[in-house]
């Protein structure tokens, strides 16, 4: 099955963020990043946002930015629940970052 990492970061409406990871793989497949919006009462907001690219046995950097929406639900928003997920198979991610954009 697909193995994923999971971590959860305090975040502000209105405030953009950009996320990166190195990945590699030990055969040829995909790896992803998904960031999910969660309110104090540790709700999941939706939609969900994500990258997925292709990854061979040679490091390879993968980015996703995104802007916490000031609307709906997402108003609530204080945290994001940072994925990192890899095809079946061995996946290794090195050098994870993750920081406020202006």
């Amino acid at each position: 099955g697909v193995a994923c990492f999971m971590k959860t970061f305090p975040v502000k409406p209105r405030q953009k963020y950009s996320v990166s990871v190195y990945a590699k793989r030990q055969t040829s497949g995909w790896a992803s990043i998904t960031f999910q919006g969660k309110d104090d009462k540790n709700q999941l907001l939706i939609p969900l946002q994500t990258t997925k690219t292709n990854v061979g046995s040679e490091w390879k950097k993968i980015e996703l930015s995104f802007t916490i929406p000031d609307t709906g639900d997402w108003k609530k928003c204080c945290f994001a629940l940072i994925t990192l997920c890899g095809e079946n198979g061995t996946t290794w991610f090195d050098d994870f970052t993750m920081e406020e954009k202006d």
